[in-house]
C-alpha cells in the first residue's frame, strides 16, 4: 500500500525534483531576509509551497532561513525529519547536462543536488503526506524542517536549536541505510606562516576546507640560478615556467575527500618540497617551505603530532584545502575528522603545540565534537530493524561516518539515508555521478525505495 502510494506520485516527485534542481540554491551574499543568498531563499520558498500544497501547515523564517511544516497525528511524542534545499557549486566536467539543467535518463536523475539533499527533501514530504494521505497510525507531531545552510556553516540550525527545543527522536536523511549511530568531530583551523622573504610573490589554491588539495599555483620573482635549480629538480607533478619576470609553478595532486583521504596527494607538496631544496634559496625561507612540506605530507595528521586510530571511526584525518598567501605569510587550512576518543580542546591543544614548535600560529574557524550511539541503542535497533523490514536485508548493519550533517547539533537524532543505490545503466567515469561530483544523479526507484523506508523508520519512531 505504501509503495503503490509512491508509485502513483511518481510524475509529481519528479517534477518537485526538476523545480529544486533548476534554482542554483548556493550560498551568495546575502540580505536581512535572504541571509544565504537570494537563491538560497527562494528554493525555500519552493519547498513551502510543495509543503502547502500538500496540506500542510508551515512557518518560514526568512532572517534564519529555515521552514518548518507540520502534520500533527497525535500529542504522543514530536518527531523530527531534518534537510536541506542549499547545495554545493555546480562544478566542472559535467558530461549528461548542466549542473541546474534537470536530465532524465534511463530511470536517473541528474541535477546538482539531486542526492544531497534534494532527496532528502523529497523523502521527507513524501513520507508525510503517505501517513497523512493514506492514515496511517500515527501519535506523534511530525515536524519537517528544511534549511538552506547546511553546506557552509550550518548557521540556519544553529538558529532554530536557538529558537526552538529540539524534538524527541528525529531523523536525518543525509547519509546510507540502514542508519548512521556517530559522526567524527570536524575542526577547522587555519595554520599561518612567519613572514616569508621576497621571493615568494604569490601562492593560491583550493576553494573548500573538505577536499583534499588537487591544483596549487606559486609565484616567485625571478632569478635564473632558482628557475635552473627548480626545473632540474621538478618532479613530474610540477610544470615551472617563465613569463614576466615570473616563475610559475604549477602543480597537480590527486584530489579527494577529507573524510576518506587514502591515496589523496596534495599538489601544494610538491611544490613546498621542491622549494625547500632549492639551494639559491635563503635558508630561514627553506625552512618555512620544509615545514610546510611536513604539514601537507599526509593528510592523517602525522605533521600535527594527533597520528591516531580510533576503534569505531578508524583513522584521524587531517586534510588541507586551500593556501592564501597575505602580507607576506602563507595561510594553510586543515580540515581535521576525528574520533571520540579525543575531545575537541584535545584536538586544539595538539594542533597549537605543532604549530607553535615551528613559529607558525594557529587560527580556528570552528570545532564541532562528534557523537556515538551504541550499537545497541533502542533508537538505533528501530530504527534499523525498520529497515529490514522493508528491505529483508540481514547483512548490513549501523555504521558511523566521518561526514556531518543536522545530527550533530540535534538531540535524540541519527542520519539515515535519502536514496537506495542502484548501478548506473550507462557508463559514468570516476568521479562523475555522486554527491558533490559532476552528473550527479540518482535512480528514481531508489528514491522511491527510501521513501518507502522512511515511513516504516517513521511509524517505528512513533511506536518507540
Amino acid at each position: 500500500m505504501i509503495r503503490k502510494y509512491f508509485e502513483e506520485h511518481k510524475s509529481e516527485i519528479i517534477t518537485c525534483m526538476k523545480k529544486l534542481v533548476e534554482i542554483p540554491s548556493v550560498k551568495s551574499e546575502g540580505t536581512e531576509d535572504a541571509p544565504f543568498g537570494k537563491h538560497c531563499a527562494e528554493a525555500l520558498r519552493c519547498v513551502r509551497k510543495m509543503h502547502i500544497d500538500s496540506g500542510f501547515e508551515t512557518e518560514l523564517y526568512n532572517k534564519e532561513g529555515y521552514l518548518l511544516s507540520y502534520y500533527r497525528g497525535g500529542d504522543k511524542k514530536r518527531i523530527g525529519l531534518f534537510a536541506h534545499s542549499d547545495v554545493v557549486p555546480g562544478g566542472d566536467g559535467w558530461i549528461y547536462t548542466e549542473p541546474y539543467k534537470f536530465l532524465e535518463k534511463d530511470g536517473f536523475l541528474f541535477g546538482r543536488g539531486v542526492e544531497d539533499n534534494i532527496s532528502g527533501i523529497m523523502v521527507s514530504l513524501f513520507a508525510a503526506r503517505a501517513i497523512k494521505d493514506l492514515k496511517l497510525p500515527f501519535d506523534s507531531t511530525l515536524i519537517l524542517f528544511t534549511g538552506s545552510n547546511e553546506e557552509s556553516g550550518m548557521e540556519d540550525i544553529k538558529a532554530y536549536i536557538k529558537n526552538h527545543s529540539c524534538p524527541d527522536l528525529s531523523l536525518v536523511p543525509d547519509v546510507g541505510f540502514p542508519v548512521c549511530r556517530g559522526e567524527a568531530g570536524i575542526c577547522h583551523i587555519w595554520a599561518e606562516s612567519p613572514r616569508c622573504a621576497d621571493y615568494l610573490e604569490n601562492f593560491s589554491g583550493g576553494s573548500a576546507f573538505n577536499v583534499i588539495l588537487g591544483k596549487a599555483r606559486a609565484v616567485l620573482k625571478y632569478e635564473e640560478k632558482i628557475f635552473e635549480s627548480l626545473l632540474s629538480k621538478a618532479p613530474s607533478e610540477v610544470e615551472i615556467n617563465h613569463e614576466n619576470d615570473k616563475i610559475i609553478i604549477d602543480a597537480t595532486g590527486i584530489s579527494k575527500h577529507v573524510c576518506a583521504p587514502e591515496g589523496s596527494r596534495n599538489a601544494a607538496y610538491y611544490i613546498f618540497n621542491l622549494l625547500s631544496a632549492c639551494e639559491y634559496i635563503e635558508e630561514g625561507e627553506r625552512e618555512i617551505f620544509k615545514n610546510a612540506a611536513k604539514l601537507l605530507k599526509t593528510p592523517f595528521g602525522d605533521g600535527m603530532g594527533i597520528k591516531d586510530s580510533d576503534d569505531d571511526f578508524g583513522r584521524l584525518s587531517c586534510g588541507n584545502g586551500m593556501i592564501r598567501f597575505e602580507e607576506g605569510r602563507l595561510k594553510l587550512s586543515f580540515d581535521i575528522r576525528y574520533g571520540c576518543s579525543y575531545s575537541a580542546k584535545d584536538i586544539e591543544a595538539c594542533v597549537f603545540t605543532a604549530l607553535d614548535k615551528i613559529g607558525w600560529k594557529m587560527n580556528l574557524d570552528s570545532n564541532s565534537e562528534g557523537y556515538l550511539y551504541s550499537a545497541s541503542d533502542p533508537f538505533i535497533a528501530a530504527v534499523e530493524e525498520a529497515y529490514r523490514k522493508c528491505t529483508g536485508d540481514i547483512k548490513e548493519r549501523a555504521f558511523v561516518t566521518k561526514g556531518g550533517t543536522y545530527a550533530r547539533n540535534i538531540k535524540n537524532s541519527v542520519p539515515v539515508g535519502s536514496v537506495c543505490f542502484r548501478k548506473h545503466p550507462f557508463d559514468l567515469p570516476e568521479g562523475h555521478g555522486g554527491v558533490h561530483q559532476a552528473d550527479e544523479c540518482i535512480s528514481i526507484e531508489g528514491l522511491i525505495d527510501a521513501m518507502v523506508i522512511i515511513t516504516e523508520m517513521i511509524i517505528a519512531c512513533d511506536k518507540l
